[in-house]
């Protein structure tokens, strides 16, 4: 019965406040002002990159890999191009080793209407990107002019392992895409 008594006070001294650390640390992440800081961030986007994008909405998004940011409704709006829309973007920290060489990685989870993204960016320079894409409709795939007419129907998956620099002084991008149909 000592032994019982211990450990119950063992929990009480250690268990109940770091419960209620992890509590507040909860609450904290669900009333974090989400929808401020998307704004600062694309602001900063739209300076340096030469497009605009709008986000109708920002919430957190809590999944069993990790917790992240929720964006509803974007609209990248490039200079010269047209509109691309995306029903739903989710941000989090990526599990990859690139956080033991302090370069930090970006899990993406994007949903549009032509497909799904699902990709880990690593912000180092050249940036690199791998994943997965899912076309919809394979032929809304942007081939060459020179190529010609290729058969392509239904949903077509791209996976793709690139690195490359995104401004105009770091070459071309570099690396592997592997087509399925």
């Amino acid at each position: 019965s000592e032994s019982l008594g211990s450990r119950s006070r063992l929990v009480r001294w250690l268990g109940i406040p770091l419960a209620a650390v992890l509590l507040t640390l909860f609450f904290v992440y669900l009333g974090f002002p989400y929808d401020r800081l998307t704004r600062y961030a694309l602001r900063g986007v739209d300076q340096n990159q030469g497009l605009q994008v709008l986000v109708g909405s920002a919430s957190p998004s809590v999944a069993w890999l990790g917790p992240g940011i929720a964006l509803r409704d974007v609209v990248i709006v490039p200079s010269n191009n047209p509109r691309i829309h995306l029903d739903r973007v989710e941000l989090r920290p990526a599990w990859s080793f690139s956080w033991f060489r302090a370069v930090p990685a970006v899990h993406a989870s994007i949903e549009a209407p032509s497909g799904d993204i699902d990709a880990t960016v690593q912000l180092e320079n050249p940036l690199r990107l791998t994943g997965t894409f899912t076309l919809v409709d394979a032929r809304e795939l942007p081939l060459p002019e020179r190529t010609p007419e290729i058969p392509l129907r239904g949903e077509v998956k791209i996976e793709f392992d690139v690195s490359g620099s995104l401004d105009d002084s770091g070459g071309p991008w570099e690396g592997t895409l592997k087509l399925t149909s």
